[in-house]
């Protein structure tokens, strides 16, 4: 008997199929459905092992009827490169899932129509294989008014500093925190898409305690239509490769946006190296909820090496003071960094 796992929501389909949108094809049309729907039930009853074997032979018998850039050979094409790279984490074997990721970019930058999950590729490449980094460049001016100001970025383990006059700082919170926000000098909160769309616009009393807490509320959406008194952000370039997390996106729009001689304080920010990195006042949502699975998860879908570097990149062209914790962290090479991550964080949980 085959046994379907659970997700911590009591979701029975854990994994979902990813695809490109793409200008040769369309993902709601009735061929692309049927072979997403396979790849999803596939995926999530079957073993990883079982199901590249099952993707690799599908493909293979396909491309004898069919050109090699068909949709379902492409799509099939994708989640094999996915699941392999799950597989190499969950077996803690990281410098092979890296290998896996390399290819698997290369794979996108040449047979992709998909110009946001191109671009995430060649952000991916650019970064983790050629050290190259110029995501400043390309969003400065999207946010007016942050000119004069210092920033406290407070995190899910944050312990506000005792020696700081914390009214010289505007807060930043990618998150709403339910404690007295007054001894600011300004309070800016970051939400992203998912916390906007599936929290947020359903809870009006959220809604209202949000806006009477916050002087400025910016929401990384592209596509929801935005409430009043909040504010949209397209974002950065994000695919199914690697993108970046709340941290390395509210740090870049802010160090691309403000006085370069602006101060930041970055309190609360391990990068996942503690076992319990999220406080309670600070991460209280129940439809997400922060078990091991879902945090490895997260690292995996947004790539944990890639976002570190991202970091590290950043924190150079910024003036971080009181940040010890935070700088002890980004201080670590590469190889440092992931043994440390390996020790903490149980990437088994992920496999079936």
């Amino acid at each position: 008997m085959i046994k379907i796992n659970k997700n911590e929501e009591g979701s029975v389909l854990v994994f979902r199929e990813i695809t490109d949108k793409s200008i040769t094809f369309k993902n709601t049309s009735i061929n692309i459905k049927i072979i997403r729907i396979f790849i999803r039930l596939s995926q999530n009853i079957f073993p990883f092992s079982l199901t590249i074997r099952l993707y690799k032979s599908i493909s293979f018998f396909l491309s004898i009827f069919l050109s090699n850039n068909h949709p379902w050979i492409y799509i099939l094409s994708l989640n094999t490169f996915r699941l392999r790279y799950l597989t190499s984490m969950a077996n803690e074997n990281f410098y092979d899932a890296l290998a896996i990721k390399n290819e698997w970019s290369q794979f996108v930058i040449k047979v992709s129509t998909c110009i946001e999950n191109v671009d995430a590729a060649k952000n991916f490449i650019n970064l983790v294989k050629n050290d190259k980094f110029h995501e400043l460049d390309r969003i400065s001016n999207s946010i007016i008014g942050l000119l004069g100001r210092n920033f406290y970025i407070s995190g899910p383990s944050n312990h506000y500093a005792n020696d700081i006059d914390l009214g010289k700082f505007s807060s930043v919170h990618l998150k709403p925190f339910s404690s007295d926000l007054s001894v600011f000098k300004e309070n800016i909160l970051f939400l992203n898409s998912y916390y906007y769309r599936k929290k947020l616009l359903k809870d009006k009393a959220l809604q209202g305690r949000i806006l009477k807490s916050y002087d400025r509320i910016f929401v990384f959406c592209r596509v929801s239509k935005m409430l009043d008194g909040f504010e949209r952000l397209d974002g950065l370039a994000q695919g199914d490769i690697s993108s970046p997390m709340g941290l390395s996106r509210v740090l870049v729009y802010l160090a691309a946006n403000s006085d370069k001689n602006a101060e930041y304080i970055i309190d609360g920010f391990d990068l996942f190296l503690s076992e319990n990195p999220y406080m309670n006042n600070y991460y209280k949502n129940k439809d997400h909820l922060a078990t091991e699975r879902n945090i490895c998860l997260s690292l995996i879908h947004h790539d944990p090496l890639y976002n570190f570097l991202y970091l590290k990149k950043l924190a150079k062209e910024i003036n971080l003071r009181n940040s010890s914790k935070f700088e002890k962290v980004l201080a670590l090479s590469m190889d440092e960094y992931i043994a440390e991550l390996f020790k903490i964080r149980d990437f088994r949980t992920v496999s079936k």
